[in-house]
């Protein structure tokens, strides 16, 4: 029996010869994996150990809470939301005041846009009636002209 175990050992060896790197490469990656999920469930417990500690820990500053404002000394706390509310207050009169300000920059864009018009108005109407004027010099020159010849 040995003999025969042997002779498939020396046929194995003669065959996968080319193969030996790939076999290496492959029983290599096996200890990679089986190391790696080793890891990955070591982890995994720690996780969870870690998120059974965070859970005590809340319901512990919880009950604390609790009893802080149970006992009466609470102040903390109530100057806690004293505060919270005051910063809530300016929070909003900020954003009302920034409001107000780019509506009044909207305003002013548009006054000044007016007045840009209004000016473009002015420029046109002199122009309108500086030739007006030009045309009654010539008329009032007709004229003249007209009555020295009568």
């Amino acid at each position: 029996m040995d003999q025969v175990y042997n002779l498939i050992q020396q046929r194995n060896a003669i065959e996968t010869l080319p193969f030996v790197s790939l076999h290496s490469s492959n029983s290599q990656l096996r200890n990679l994996v089986a190391s790696l999920q080793f890891r990955c469930e070591s982890l995994e417990r720690q996780y969870l150990e870690l998120q059974q500690l965070l859970a005590d820990q809340a319901l512990l500053v919880n009950q604390s809470n609790q009893n802080i404002i149970k006992s009466g000394s609470g102040g903390v706390l109530k100057n806690e939301g004293k505060l919270r509310e005051k910063i809530a207050k300016l929070q909003k009169d900020l954003n009302e005041k920034l409001r107000n300000e780019v509506k009044l920059a909207a305003e002013a864009a548009e006054s000044s846009k007016e007045i840009s018009q209004l000016n473009e108005e002015k420029s046109s109407h002199e122009a309108t009636i500086a030739t007006l004027n030009v045309e009654i010099h010539r008329c009032n020159e007709i004229i003249t002209h007209l009555t020295n010849e009568l």
